[in-house]
């Protein structure tokens, strides 16, 4: 049950954790860059008000069982650098869709690989997972790299999939499997 999911993860470099409401400030810092609103695809500009409303429907979506989502930490600090989770977990498809950012400062570390792959692993072992998906915007250059580089497969264009202000915009799916994972990991 995601309820009774860890709290708080250790990884090499990184922690996951829970989000708590004094993380507002430190969100809002981090994703007030206008390069996350043409990235990620979140509100610019973005406000203390939108991170607290993401902090909540971070945990209502936990205890509905919907979304498992959390803070990427420095493992040393417990700063707060990034977010990612697994959205959609009820599907009686055994799949979900994967989310994540990245504090701009981190980028090109391979941090959200990191993650990426903590999360693969609660997943597919943890939550029994048959298959993880991810959207990102076709000139995303990087997310696209990260996800090729966690064995994600690229299935495909969704053209104008996306609405963003007043453009539509396209994004690729990449997938991965559980036995594709589990096949990654035995090599």
């Amino acid at each position: 049950m995601i309820t009774d999911m860890q709290s708080f993860i250790k990884g090499e470099r990184i922690s996951l954790r829970r989000f708590r409401k004094a993380d507002a400030e430190d969100i809002r810092a981090i994703l007030k860059d206008k390069d996350f609103h043409r990235l990620v695809g979140i509100p610019h500009p973005y406000t203390l008000r939108d991170a607290l409303a993401f902090i909540i429907r971070a945990h209502r979506g936990r205890m509905r069982g919907t979304d498992l989502i959390y803070a990427i930490t420095e493992k040393s600090t417990d700063k707060i650098i990034g977010r990612i989770g697994l959205h959609g977990l009820k599907s009686v498809h055994n799949r979900a869709e994967m989310g994540y950012w990245l504090a701009k400062e981190f980028w090109g570390q391979g941090i959200i690989g990191e993650a990426i792959r903590m999360m693969l692993r609660i997943g597919f072992k943890d939550l029994k997972l048959r298959r993880i998906h991810a959207y990102t915007f076709d000139y995303n250059r990087a997310s696209i790299r990260t996800l090729e580089k966690s064995g994600f497969t690229n299935e495909g264009l969704n053209r104008k999939f996306f609405k963003l202000k007043n453009r539509y915009l396209d994004c690729y799916i990449f997938s991965i499997l559980r036995e594709e994972f589990n096949a990654k990991r035995s090599i």
